[in-house]
């Protein structure tokens, strides 16, 4: 679909969804990857990580070419069904509109709900549905206005549903080879190639 269509569809209230990532082609364009990486330092130091202890100083500069960034665009109710990436750090900027996340630990509590189906853009899928009905036990819901972020926990599923129109940004920090050497189960490790 060419973007002309995709922002109409947009205007008309579709929920069409689109993600764009820099780990994936390597041609982020320029202009898109400059305005993401203004808006992401002072959006992770204005977050409570600091507070809590998880922000550390290498995250200071988030310029870094080791360091991946996102962006998000999605029309009311397009969604991102539940999943985990295998990055070791993981956060989403609101920049326009309302974003509703829910995250869930990826231990024994959660280990017989979401067997792992498939494996795509570094990111393990199972198939379930988490947004529609009642929160799964241990689960918690945000709503991230405009201005406000979220870290997502190393290897915590997580689900997200635009609510009304919403433009995001994300950033990532470390390849799946560094994160499958900090404990990743083995029934995981053995699905890559």
């Amino acid at each position: 679909m060419a973007m002309p269509e995709f922002v109409d569809g947009l205007r008309e209230g579709r929920n069409l969804y689109m993600k764009y990532e820099d780990t994936e082609s390597g041609n982020f364009p320029v202009d898109i990857e400059s305005t993401i990486r203004h808006y992401l330092p002072k959006a992770l130091q204005n977050t409570h990580l600091k507070d809590v202890g998880r922000f550390g100083p290498a995250y200071d500069d988030v310029n870094k070419s080791k360091d991946f960034v996102s962006m998000y665009v999605g029309g009311v109710n397009s969604t991102s069904q539940v999943h985990l990436d295998l990055q070791s750090f993981g956060f989403i900027y609101v920049v326009e509109g309302v974003k509703r996340i829910i995250l869930m630990p990826n231990d024994q509590r959660t280990s017989d709900q979401f067997p792992m189906v498939k494996e795509a853009f570094y990111s393990v899928w199972p198939e379930v549905d988490i947004l529609n009905g009642p929160l799964p036990e241990h689960a918690q819901e945000f709503i991230l206005e405009k201005g406000e972020g979220i870290q997502i926990p190393y290897f915590t599923w997580h689900a997200v549903q635009n609510l009304e129109p919403c433009i995001s940004y994300g950033f990532m920090r470390e390849w799946h080879h560094i994160a499958f050497q900090k404990g990743i189960p083995d029934d995981y490790r053995e699905s890559r190639p």
